[in-house]
């Protein structure tokens, strides 16, 4: 989680950034630490800093005052506190390394249990000599490693004029960066290692986006289709079940016997329960042509000839056409073509070109007993008619000859197309 530094050649950084700068007076102290602890307070942190020359407590308390609105209350109600050095360090001085660290997670730990967003924290290494140097620098590492993944940030002040070569390097290396004035303008130092792990770091993050944001739009454009089929499948239900309804009044109302009735309803709804997997199957895109007729005339043993142009029906095309294809099957199979040993049907689907283009479907029997023509008009062809020029906006012929029913339906391509186009013709089989 990130922080606002404060510092503008910085700017945002994580929590448990244990950093450094470089400065050469006083000025390059404030210019620094000023807006370091302006940012905290005004982001409700808790702040302690604990200063040495040339930028001592008052001065640094001066220096704030004029950037920080309501000073003295903050200092008042332990939102901030100012130590000297020697002040700070006669009361937690002397401890070893892990001791002193522990000091400030508790101080973290303890502010947060305060209401305050986190711990914010600047030392001056000022009054170091020579000879603490070492133990200092290794003090400086071990709280690169304590303070990572505490909400805390720390910052700490190097003299540059009193850094050789060896001490800058011993620097860099016990923080996670250092900000060091070039030519008049602050610029920020990095390990080679923290750099390398941070451009790795950034690069694993923008192909995370990357990869979030594209799930993102996949799982939108996934839910906005779900909505359309749930639609669609609500839609088709209604419109089965009515179907259904229709079919059972009509069977029952037909004179027979109620197993001839029975017959015939589960006959309708097997045809549709067909046409309804087709189009789960095909995740209510659409079901072919061919692949319709095959599943609605697979009972009837071959004796049914197919040459079909494969043409991708809408669902409501693929229901109509496949209780269109029953009824005909169920009809040649009572009193038509297939009432015999001898008899078969040849169904052939073309595709025709013009504006619009149409698809025309022909059902002709052959071969089968003769059949005289019936007195009246049934419900089955009654049920093509209305099929043909109700659901599917196209025209029907039906005429009776001796073979048997032969029915033409030629109904615009737009109606029933889904996401295919015609194809070339098919071959008899």
């Amino acid at each position: 989680m990130q922080v606002q530094s404060g510092i503008a050649p910085i700017g945002r950084v994580e929590w448990g950034t244990h950093f450094c700068h470089f400065y050469k007076s006083a000025a390059d102290l404030a210019e620094t630490l000023v807006p370091f602890f302006k940012a905290g307070l005004e982001s409700n942190e808790r702040c302690l800093w604990v200063t040495a020359a040339p930028l001592g407590k008052e001065q640094a308390r001066a220096a704030l005052n004029g950037h920080v609105s309501g000073l003295d209350r903050r200092i008042a109600s332990g939102q901030i506190a100012i130590y000297d050095h020697a002040e700070w360090y006669a009361r937690h001085g002397g401890g070893d390394p892990k001791a002193i660290a522990q000091l400030w997670v508790d101080t973290t730990e303890e502010a947060l249990r305060r209401g305050y967003r986190g711990l914010r924290i600047t030392g001056n290494t000022a009054f170091l000599d020579s000879g603490s140097w070492d133990g200092f620098i290794d003090y400086e590492s071990y709280l690169r490693e304590a303070f990572e993944g505490q909400r805390l940030l720390a910052l700490c002040s190097y003299d540059a004029e009193r850094c050789d070569a060896d001490a800058v390097l011993d620097v860099v290396h016990a923080h996670d960066f250092a900000l060091a004035r070039r030519r008049g303008a602050w610029e920020v130092v990095e390990h080679a290692s923290v750099k390398r792990s941070r451009e790795a770091l950034e690069s694993l993050n923008t192909e995370l986006e990357q990869r979030i944001e594209a799930r993102t739009r996949e799982l939108s454009g996934a839910l906005a289709h779900q909505r359309m089929m749930t639609a669609e499948l609500s839609h088709r239900v209604k419109n089965t079940i009515a179907s259904v309804q229709a079919l059972v009044d009509r069977s029952l109302q037909g004179g027979g016997s109620f197993e001839d009735a029975r017959a015939t309803i589960r006959g309708r709804l097997f045809a549709l329960a067909r046409v309804h997997d087709l189009l789960a199957a095909a995740d209510w895109h659409g079901v072919g042509l061919r692949e319709l007729l095959e599943a609605v005339l697979a009972p009837y043993n071959g004796r049914i000839r197919r040459a079909v142009d494969e043409v991708r029906l809408n669902p409501r095309a693929a229901l109509g056409l496949a209780m269109m294809a029953h009824e005909l099957a169920t009809n040649a199979a009572k009193y038509g073509a297939l009432s015999g040993r001898e008899g078969g049907v040849a169904v052939l689907a073309e595709a025709a070109a013009g504006e619009p283009s149409t698809l025309e479907l022909s059902w002709r029997e052959t071969g089968g007993p003769r059949v005289e023509r019936p007195g009246r008009e049934g419900f089955g062809t009654r049920l093509i008619r209305r099929i043909a020029t109700h659901d599917l906006r196209g025209e029907c012929e039906l005429a009776f000859d001796r073979a048997g029913l032969a029915c033409t339906v030629r109904v615009p391509v737009r109606e029933i197309l889904a996401t295919a186009t015609a194809c070339p013709h098919g071959s008899l089989h």
